[in-house]
Parts: C-alpha cells; sequence; structure tokens
C-alpha cells in the first residue's frame, strides 16, 4: 500500500463519516480493508493515531463522546489533519 493509497482510503472513510446518515457498516469494511493491507502489504510510515482511527470505528459508532474524549480535538480532525500534511 502506498502512502498515495493510504491517504484516499482514508479519506473514504472520513468523508463516510461526516455524511448525515452514517453507513457503519461500509465504514467496518473500509476500515477493515486498510487494516487488512498495512498489515499484510509493505505499508508507508504513519502515525500511531491514524491506526487507531481504523480501529475505533466501533466506539464511534456507539458513543460520539468517544471522538472527543480518545483525542481532545477530535479523531477525525486528527485525520483531517494527516491528509492536509500535519502527521501528528
Amino acid at each position: 500500500m502506498t502512502g498515495e493509497e493510504l491517504q484516499a482510503a482514508v479519506a473514504k472513510i472520513l468523508a463516510e463519516e461526516k455524511q448525515p446518515m452514517i453507513d457503519w457498516s461500509y465504514v467496518k469494511t473500509l476500515c477493515d480493508d486498510v487494516l487488512r493491507r498495512v498489515n499484510t502489504e509493505p505499508a508507508p510510515v504513519y502515525p500511531n493515531k491514524l491506526y487507531r482511527f481504523l480501529e475505533d470505528y466501533d466506539a464511534r459508532e456507539k458513543d460520539e463522546r468517544h471522538e472527543r474524549m480518545a483525542y481532545p480535538n477530535g479523531q477525525r480532525a486528527f485525520v483531517e489533519g494527516y491528509l492536509a500534511g500535519n502527521d501528528g
């Protein structure tokens, strides 16, 4: 998985989570696919917080407060910064 592929996949997840009606089963599929790829293919260096974002989709689904507790500015805000070139 290249850095560009990782960013595109994460951007797709973030876009889905910004929808008024989030399809959490689709988010799970997207996150699981990225996790499988970064765990089995050569992957670019990326921040641990990004891995946590991919793992925590179920917590975000169950409790939007998790978003604020896990990261003071929110996991999604962190991911937006990552996509903008701020990696940590």
